[in-house]
């Protein structure tokens, strides 16, 4: 598989898809909070004041740990529920005992070289910071390091970076703070051509499925049904666990926007009711070849977008009941408009004020969600200030 694979692609005189966007968000851009000294800050509900005083310049030392909604403690009938998310090591927990609040979400281009990437450590810690999330793969499907997976290792499309994992890993611990790792999944275009076993393939002619024509730029995508694409993450995940990450948050772990047209070309599999089973197999795959350490990015428009009876985009492996894990439950202000479509009822009108209303739909949404979830809520930055920042987050405080 060192060389790229001969793939035919169906063309067609007409239009078979429509136009989409090139590229979705990845969890990159949605949990990004806000520019400051920088980098960018990620918080869950009981980091709310100490993320107050680093805006305000009290600093602080708190212990960070991701809010866990109270129903997660028990069942239904009162028994313990197992929490399948490892506990913090004694490195992270004294890491976050140690250093002010906060996640630096570090710059693809820090991953250059080792001076780009010491650099770039350096300023996070010189800004407070106590972890660092480092993107390891882009959104077209390039690994950002060296990976040492054998089948993909000489693959130069594949592997776009000059670090090895555990030299960054390493770089980030040597620097006291605690490295952690995101990676889009699904939603990868390069992969399909290199990796045997991972696109979708039209059931005949063995055509290459895209998501729009090939002449308006159309991109693969990974299929989470087939045995490549579980192999295939399971062994990043593992390797990165293995290299020294403590956590690998799995973003665009979703199906894409599948038109009436394409029921005619793939499998009947693709638009079942329980397709969401092979996320969270997938998902399963990828916990257990990290040692536990795999969590995955929501956002909460997907949630409240099936008004708490169904599911869609990075959202749809949550209609698995039985899913349990680490959810980054993910909040852009700007994407609400002024009211809320409900399930019964008139569209309920949204507060103006941004504090009021990211708790109103943090606690909607977290009306339908499972029990069974460790939810840490983030919220978007974007189109807001430092200060309305901070009045969400001490809106959200428990």
């Amino acid at each position: 598989m060192n060389k790229k694979k001969n793939i035919k692609i169906k063309r067609s005189k007409g239009r078979l898809y429509k136009k989409k966007r090139s590229a979705a968000k990845t969890v990159l851009e949605v949990i990004m909070l806000a520019v400051l000294a920088g980098g960018l800050i990620y918080v869950g509900y009981s980091a709310a004041g100490p993320l107050i005083d680093y805006i305000t310049g009290v600093g602080g030392s708190d212990t960070i740990t991701s809010w866990t909604p109270a129903e997660s403690i028990s069942d239904s009938s009162g028994s313990s529920t197992e929490n399948t998310d490892p506990a913090p090591s004694s490195e992270e927990t004294k890491n976050h005992q140690t250093h002010s609040t906060g996640t630096y979400l570090l710059p693809q281009n820090a991953l250059t070289s080792r001076e780009a990437l010491n650099g770039a450590l350096d300023s996070a810690k010189k800004t407070g910071f106590g972890i660092v999330l480092i993107p390891l793969k882009d959104a077209d499907g390039r690994l950002l390091y060296s990976s040492k997976i054998e089948y993909i290792k000489d693959i130069p499309e594949l592997t776009a970076g000059t670090l090895t994992a555990k030299a960054i890993a390493d770089a980030v611990k040597d620097k006291d703070l605690v490295p952690k790792a995101v990676i889009p999944t699904l939603l990868d275009k390069l992969t399909p051509d290199y990796v045997e076993d991972t696109g979708y393939i039209f059931e005949e002619g063995g055509y290459s499925w895209l998501d729009n024509s090939a002449a308006s730029g159309g991109k693969r995508w990974v299929d989470p049904f087939l045995g490549g694409t579980k192999k295939y993450y399971a062994d990043i995940t593992g390797e990165l666990k293995a290299a020294g990450f403590e956590e690998i948050v799995l973003s665009e772990l979703k199906y894409p926007a599948f038109h009436d047209i394409d029921r005619e070309y793939l499998a009947a599999r693709n638009f079942s009711a329980d397709r969401y089973k092979a996320l969270t197999a997938l998902y399963s795959i990828c916990h257990s070849a990290s040692d536990k350490a795999a969590a995955v990015s929501v956002n909460i428009k997907d949630i409240l977008s099936g008004k708490g009876q169904s599911f869609s985009g990075t959202a749809e492996l949550l209609s698995d009941k039985s899913f349990s894990g680490k959810v980054f439950l993910t909040v852009n202000l700007t994407e609400f408009e002024e009211t809320l479509d409900v399930a019964d009822g008139d569209p309920i009108t949204l507060p103006k004020d941004a504090a009021k209303k990211a708790e109103f739909l943090i606690g909607r949404a977290s009306g339908y969600l499972g029990t069974n979830l460790t939810v840490v809520p983030i919220i978007s930055g974007e189109g807001i200030s430092a200060e309305t920042l901070a009045a969400c987050y001490k809106g959200i405080a428990p």
